[in-house]
């Protein structure tokens, strides 16, 4: 994770602390563009009500970086679970914190906004593949057969790639 994802996602979690539902959504599309992966697992932890709420310190594995509790979603701060329970940590809720329902809407426009440039991205693969392949015929090297195959590849990958982003749609 690079020091600017780093950055953009403490910012998130900031603006839950905080309360700040308008600075939540502008950080998340910043996080988005840096860090699809990251904003993806944080986008998805926002909204997970099932998360857990207690953690092993001895398994492997990521703790969760919100705690969900009476509708509110806070960032979750972890301390040792009391005695005989010592290789366990309890979530608690920290900062102001934010309604689930106001950062359920927040998170899927957030989601849809990034899923529709995503979209639109692939579509305009076409046009940069009509434009290639007006190139390629000037081309003075250029094997006519192999950039055939090559250009129903392409065709065949972008529309691949479109029916993968919209089959949920």
């Amino acid at each position: 994770m690079s020091e600017e994802s780093k950055r953009l996602k403490r910012y998130v979690m900031e603006s839950v602390v905080g309360g700040d539902l308008d600075s939540l959504g502008l950080n998340l599309a910043r996080l988005s563009r840096v860090d699809p992966s990251e904003y993806l697992a944080i986008t998805a932890q926002l909204i997970d009500t099932s998360l857990p709420k207690q953690v092993h310190v001895l398994c492997a594995g990521s703790t969760p970086e919100f705690v969900h509790a009476d509708g509110v979603v806070y960032v979750a701060v972890f301390a040792d679970a009391p005695m005989p329970s010592m290789f366990t940590r309890n979530a608690h809720p920290s900062g102001i914190g934010l309604a689930l329902e106001d950062v359920q809407c927040v998170v899927a426009e957030a989601r849809s906004q990034y899923d529709d440039a995503v979209l639109k991205k692939a579509l305009n693969l076409k046009e940069s593949m009509a434009e290639f392949d007006s190139l390629l015929k000037g081309h003075s090297a250029v094997d006519h057969s192999l950039a055939s195959f090559a250009r129903a590849d392409l065709a065949n990958g972008q529309a691949l790639l479109i029916a993968a982003l919209t089959t949920n749609k």
